[in-house]
This record gives C-alpha cells, sequence and structure tokens, in this order.
C-alpha cells in the first residue's frame, strides 16, 4: 500500500536537484496520501548541487526505499523511522574520494528485504559497454547500517551496448536482470534468471 515518485528534474532545492515523494494508501478512504515529508538528497554525500537528478529511478520495499542521484551515480537508501524517513546509507562504485561514473550506475533498482539490485546498463569495465548488475545486502551488525557488496552479474557473451541491466527484480531468493540486446543479429533481448543458494552463492536457472 505504499509507492514512490521520482521527481529528478523538480527545481526547488536548484536546477535538476531533484526530489523523491512516498505515498501511503489510506485503509479508510482509498486515497494515497503522502507519507512524510519529501525525500532529498543527503547533503553529506551529494553537496545538493546542480544537476544531481535526485528521483531519477527509484525503488520501495515495506518501510525500506531505494533512490538513484543520476548525475552522480549514487543510490541513496533510507527508512521509515519514528514518523519521517531517515538516511539508511548509500552505495556507488569507487571509492568515497574517486567514485566511478559513466556506467549509468542506478539506472535501474530492486529492493527487496535485506537486498538491494542495481543495474548498470552501460558498464565499461569491458569495451563492449555490455552491462552489468551489483547486489547488496544491509548490514545491521554495524551502526550505523551499510550496504555490502555481495556480487556482481554479466552476461557470458558480451554484446557492445548489449544493456544488461536495462531492468531488474528481485524475488524471494531469484534476481531477474534483463539483457535488452542478447543478440545483436535479430535484435532480441533475454531476461536472465538467478537463484541463490546456500552460503549466498547465486547460480543461473534460466
Amino acid at each position: 500500500n505504499r509507492m514512490i515518485v521520482g521527481a529528478p528534474y523538480n527545481d526547488a532545492l536548484g536546477v535538476d536537484v531533484g526530489i523523491a515523494t512516498v505515498y501511503e494508501r489510506s485503509a479508510l478512504n482509498g486515497l494515497w496520501q503522502k507519507l512524510g515529508s519529501e525525500i532529498r538528497p543527503p547533503a553529506g554525500i551529494l553537496g545538493d548541487g546542480p544537476n544531481c537528478q535526485f528521483g531519477a529511478s527509484v525503488a520501495i520495499w515495506s518501510d525500506r526505499i531505494a533512490v538513484t542521484a543520476r548525475d552522480q551515480e549514487i543510490v541513496c537508501l533510507f527508512r521509515w523511522q519514528n514518523g519521517q524517513w531517515v538516511s539508511d546509507g548509500s552505495v556507488y562504485l569507487g571509492s568515497e574520494q574517486f567514485r566511478v561514473t559513466g556506467l549509468e550506475f542506478g539506472a535501474t533498482l530492486a529492493l527487496e528485504g535485506d537486498y538491494l539490485l542495481v543495474g548498470a546498463p552501460a558498464d565499461i569495465a569491458d569495451v563492449e559497454r555490455s552491462g552489468r548488475a551489483y547486489l547488496y545486502k544491509r548490514n545491521a551488525a554495524v551502526n550505523p547500517p551499510r550496504w555490502d557488496f555481495v556480487k556482481q552479474f554479466e552476461p557470458a557473451v558480451r554484446n557492445r551496448f548489449g544493456g544488461f541491466g536495462t531492468a531488474v527484480d528481485l524475488s524471494g531468493d531469484r534476481a531477474a536482470i534483463c539483457y535488452e540486446k542478447s543478440d545483436l543479429a535479430t535484435s532480441s533481448g533475454d531476461v536472465f534468471i538467478y537463484r541463490r543458494g546456500a552460503n549466498q552463492t547465486w547460480s543461473l536457472e534460466g
């Protein structure tokens, strides 16, 4: 009964800084009402700079949300606590001092339970830019909680600008990742399904 809406070109905080808003459906009248204040990019991470495009991609699960700042290629996590949305960490490629950009990291998101799946369909770790997806798991054993890297998914056959990670989803112990151009001859694509097994191992299921 909750949904999240991103507005990456909202200028309330500056040119294309963006915001995100969560709505909850009322059990009394069925109307959708705003839940908490509008979510803004964390100043300490993003600097609220222009063209941040916070809200370009969004995901929600229960009392947690994920929001991409497209220009910085950072995914910010928040949780609903004591009547407000509070920061719950962030994920990005590289280090805080030297972040890696240009991969479209955060172009797509899936959030379920303690897992976050992030698509990077223009990943340039290889010259083909075939794309990758990155899986993270929330670690509540530390304070503040953080999202630890679990696994990197990539296609067995790397097609130039293939768009692996163009769409992603999580359901139970399975992850689904779209490979937009898995077959260049026919310009067709596939969805690959991975399943989590023992010891947090992930294997291709189909």
